[in-house]
């Protein structure tokens, strides 16, 4: 039971904190003899999130010696702007903590997420008010953490921020129902020509839109701006480049396939020669902010 439940269209009380669970959420359980890291995604997802002005915070059991030599250790002592550890309050699934994580920072309980990895952690958070996000890999089953009221059960952490930031206002600034921002990577990632930066970009399928579909996507810089397309040629459905990263021909105006040589003008993706006869690239929006480059994603939502 493993379920990507898509946010509403327009949320009736968008997400200002999140407030993450340590062991098990943003950190793999302990293992003898392993040191502590961050899972999976989570870097990216907190830099996110700061970016897009949403709080962060953390209510976990561990101790207030090991979470702050473990902040210490990774570099993440300015990410959250509270942090709540064992013995600082009633100890989970009471509200307590929570409660006064809203009260400092002046939000209210239902502009709060709590995420977490166990019931304890989902039953705090419905106390409290909160919505809730059950992380698996950590202590409890799907099943357990649906039961405990989670709006969404998802897999792994690199699936949150499409639950998450759709509910974020600042994440919907600019375009249409149905789409937001997401962060591909940091300005200074995207190469100069005639390179240009790989990434992926998800469809979304299904009657309920909730069958993630891949699609190789790419981003260039042209004349002091930068340009996504999706990295498919309108003439046959291969990828642009090669070799891998390469897209411009050798004046810099055109984005060149590879493969049979059509051509597309890089400023908007059009036909410009070759076998795409009139047929264009698929353009994606994209803006820059607060050090990373935001490319437009689906909604989960129909």
């Amino acid at each position: 039971m493993t379920v990507l439940f898509p946010p509403p269209v327009q949320p009736v009380h968008p997400v200002a904190l999140v407030v993450f669970d340590w062991e098990g959420t943003l950190v793999p359980l302990p293992r003898p003899g392993e040191p502590a890291r961050p899972v999976p995604g989570a870097e990216a997802l907190l830099t996110e999130l700061a970016a897009l002005g949403v709080t962060l915070a953390v209510a976990t059991g561990k101790s207030r010696r090991g979470l702050d030599e473990q902040l210490a250790a990774f570099g993440w002592q300015s990410r959250f702007a509270l942090t709540r550890c064992a013995g600082e309050g009633p100890p989970k699934p009471d509200p307590a903590v929570l409660h006064e994580i809203c009260e400092a920072l002046g939000l209210a309980p239902a502009q709060a997420v709590m995420v977490g990895d166990t019931r304890y952690d989902l039953q705090m958070a419905s106390g409290a008010g909160a919505r809730a996000v059950g992380i698996l890999g950590g202590l409890d089953a799907a099943e357990a953490l649906a039961q405990a009221g989670a709006a969404a059960v998802l897999a792994e952490m690199s699936l949150l921020g499409e639950w998450l930031i759709p509910q974020v206002p600042r994440a919907l600034e600019g375009l249409p129902p149905g789409r937001h921002w997401r962060a591909v990577c940091p300005i200074n990632a995207v190469p100069e020509q005639p390179e240009g930066l790989r990434f992926v970009w998800h469809r979304l399928r299904g009657p309920d839109r909730r069958i993630r579909q891949p699609e190789p996507a790419f981003l260039v810089r042209h004349r002091g701006g930068l340009r996504a397309y999706l990295n498919r040629c309108a003439h046959a459905p291969v990828e642009l480049d090669w070799p891998e990263g390469r897209f411009f021909d050798e004046s810099g105006l055109y984005l060149v396939c590879a493969t049979h040589g059509a051509m597309y003008r890089a400023e908007d993706g059009s036909c410009a020669g070759g076998p795409c006869h009139g047929r264009n690239l698929v353009t994606l929006e994209v803006r820059e902010g607060a050090g990373q480059v935001w490319v437009a994603f689906e909604n989960g939502s129909p």
